[in-house]
């Protein structure tokens, strides 16, 4: 044999995977969506309660409006007092005037005569409902009545 050797060693395939490179690749790739699926639903929670949330500031608003309107009606017909104390609207009175409560919350309203500054009154909006176990509020206070403005600017 002419000085040549013949050894036979054996042929690796360069191109391509092997089984376990595959395996281990989807391994690592399965742990990843794993941990990245944990911040889809973290976001998806806090999605949800803004949600409810937002729900909740639009029922405090609506309920602000009715009762303006309420009380609006109650002054024309002379019903209103100035008593110092509060009182709470029912929601019949503000069903009357549009205003439609959501299922899931729960909101009061109270209205009471201002003690101080401009003549009118204060009316109060809370609204609370149920997230993750937790009971959560959101209140407003807004006022009725009459306001100066002459007076205001002169005094400041």
């Amino acid at each position: 044999m002419n000085g040549r050797t013949c050894s036979r060693m054996p042929v690796r395939r360069t191109e391509g995977f092997t089984l376990v490179e595959a395996l281990a690749s989807l391994t690592i790739a399965a742990a990843l969506l794993v941990g990245i699926m944990g911040y889809f639903t973290t976001a998806y929670v806090g999605i949800r309660q803004d949600g409810t949330r937002s729900q909740a500031v639009s029922q405090s608003e609506r309920a602000i409006e009715a009762t303006r309107a309420w009380l609006m009606d109650q002054y024309a017909q002379g019903k209103l007092d100035t008593s110092a104390q509060s009182k709470q609207v029912q929601p019949g009175d503000l069903a009357s005037n549009g205003f439609a409560a959501s299922p899931n919350m729960n909101t009061t309203v109270t209205y009471g005569y201002a003690q101080s500054g401009p003549p009118g009154w204060e009316i109060t909006v809370t609204t609370t409902w149920q997230s993750r176990g937790q009971l959560q509020t959101y209140q407003i206070t807004s006022f009725f009545g009459k306001y100066d403005h002459a007076k205001s600017r002169a005094s400041q």
